[in-house]
């Protein structure tokens, strides 16, 4: 047998490689930039607005404290303080949200949107847990420095009942308040409102920028693969 001939047969009892249509990478997710800006679009005015009545309620109370430091309760000096600083805080929150606001444009990256759409969303959630940490400051700044001792019996039940019912359902919000809790009944009801509908679009991208990591990943892995099967013409030495 020539070596022509051998070489022909060799040739046709290797595997055929896949065809470039078999091996194209996964399609990228779908173009979300304008949409998600135009979604969130209305987030600015929201946050810019809730961040300066924050900004004017903080000065306020700041006002107060100073007024009325040397002769009020220590129950409203610690209540408003404590209040006080927790808005400080979500004031913070909000102002960083309002900077990643500004980022979320038609041009940029699909996946670094995706992204600031979820720290959005995340951030979200944290200023909330933040702000339910406020409940029971307001069902003691009211108290003076004889209320417990002078206080009727049933009056007295009557506010540490409040008190205690504020601060087990603030311990309960801060801990359940998650992103694995979305699903539930009672967490669509407390967030059903203008500040959460826009980034209710944003709640599947999670999920979506992990099956495209996945994805790319998978094909990456496939294409190196491909790239071990020898291409050169192999030629038996006889």
């Amino acid at each position: 047998m020539e070596p022509d001939e051998l070489q022909t047969l060799w040739q046709q009892a290797q595997p055929p490689l896949p065809s470039a249509s078999l091996v194209s990478p996964p399609p990228p997710l779908a173009s979300t930039q304008r949409p998600a800006a135009a979604a969130l679009g209305a987030l600015r005015p929201l946050k810019a607005l809730a961040l300066a009545l924050g900004l004017g309620w903080v000065v306020l109370v700041d006002a107060v404290l100073l007024r009325v430091w040397p002769w009020a309760s220590w129950f409203f000096l610690v209540s408003a303080g404590l209040q006080v600083l927790l808005t400080q805080v979500v004031l913070g929150i909000y102002l960083y949200q309002l900077l990643l606001l500004r980022q979320v444009n038609a041009g940029a990256p699909v996946v670094a949107t995706q992204h600031r759409i979820a720290r959005l969303q995340a951030t979200t959630l944290g200023a909330i847990r933040v702000s339910v940490l406020q409940l029971p400051c307001w069902t003691t700044f009211y108290w003076n420095a004889h209320f417990p001792l002078h206080a009727p019996l049933g009056w007295l039940l009557l506010q540490a009942g409040l008190t205690l019912l504020a601060t087990l359902a603030a311990v309960w919000l801060f801990r359940h308040l998650t992103y694995a809790n979305r699903h539930q009944r009672w967490f669509q009801w407390v967030f059903n409102g203008p500040e959460w509908q826009p980034l209710t679009q944003a709640l599947h991208l999670l999920e979506q920028i992990a099956a495209y990591q996945t994805a790319q990943v998978e094909w990456k892995a496939g294409e190196g693969e491909d790239n071990t099967t020898p291409n050169a013409t192999f030629k038996p030495n006889f």
